[in-house]
């Protein structure tokens, strides 16, 4: 959890991934890795494509769903000390 949100005791956050089809070989080690929810892309549906996504990006959604931010490669990179 970032610091933002734990600073400011904010609980009703949801997280979950959604695994592309070409990376379906992948999805128990994203399993074993996080604690929250990992879904699999069907592969008669591309879902990721649907939201405007693309590898490694992240969508995030307000509570009524609607989009609020697409962060897209390379700012979705958890590895760099800009992203949290």
């Amino acid at each position: 959890m970032s610091p933002f949100v734990s600073y400011r005791n904010i609980t009703d956050i949801t997280f979950m991934i959604l695994n592309m089809k070409k990376s379906a070989a992948f999805i128990s080690e994203l399993k074993k890795r996080v604690s929250f929810p990992v879904y699999q892309e069907p592969a008669e549906r591309d879902i990721v494509a649907m939201l405007k996504g693309k590898k490694d990006d992240m969508l995030i959604y307000d509570r009524c769903g609607l989009l609020v931010h697409h962060l897209r490669m390379p700012y979705s990179y958890m590895g760099y000390s800009y992203v949290w």
